[in-house]
């Protein structure tokens, strides 16, 4: 199970370099979750944008390119 999330945020990484985001590591405290206007994770079922975070909405852009970056990446 550590290879497969090992991977799957390997491939999120990449994906988000093809779309064209530059990427930041850094330790991330859940109260500072408010202020970012988009949220996702990616998994084996693929990119998941949440809809909400405490009662904030949030959008699906970046989501989406990483999502199509990532079916370019591995076309079925």
């Amino acid at each position: 199970r550590h290879y497969e999330a090992l991977h799957h945020a390997r491939t999120a990484l990449d994906a988000a370099l093809r779309a064209g985001f530059d990427i930041v590591e850094e330790p991330l405290p859940r109260e500072a979750l408010r202020r970012f206007e988009e949220l996702f994770y990616v998994d084996h079922r693929g990119v998941t944008s949440l809809a909400h975070c405490d009662g904030e909405p949030f959008m699906t852009l970046r989501a989406e390119r990483i999502a199509e970056a990532m079916e370019a990446l591995y076309p079925m």
